[in-house]
């Protein structure tokens, strides 16, 4: 179905209590269509803070593809960003 397979997406989060049902259905769903992705916890790590500040980002998640930004997550707002 995705042809960008060798794309990454990086998903900045934060602990899994705070946004967990949002957080259960990004993996659930990435995991069905075999996206590999990089995850950053945006409080206990310092690349995931550094991006977040650098992003000027205002909540979590943050979903990153190449260039490509979404905030939030939406099943067709995520297949949009990585076609």
């Amino acid at each position: 179905m995705h042809k960008r397979k060798l794309l990454q997406a990086i998903l900045l989060s934060v602990g899994v209590l705070a946004v967990g049902d949002v957080l259960s259905e990004i993996y659930r769903w990435v995991d069905e269509k075999g996206i590999k992705y990089k995850e950053y916890d945006v409080e206990k790590s310092a690349k995931g803070k550094s991006e977040y500040r650098r992003l000027g980002a205002k909540g979590v998640p943050v979903i990153l593809v190449g260039k490509r930004r979404m905030n939030g997550f939406s099943v067709d707002g995520f297949e949009k960003l990585y076609r």
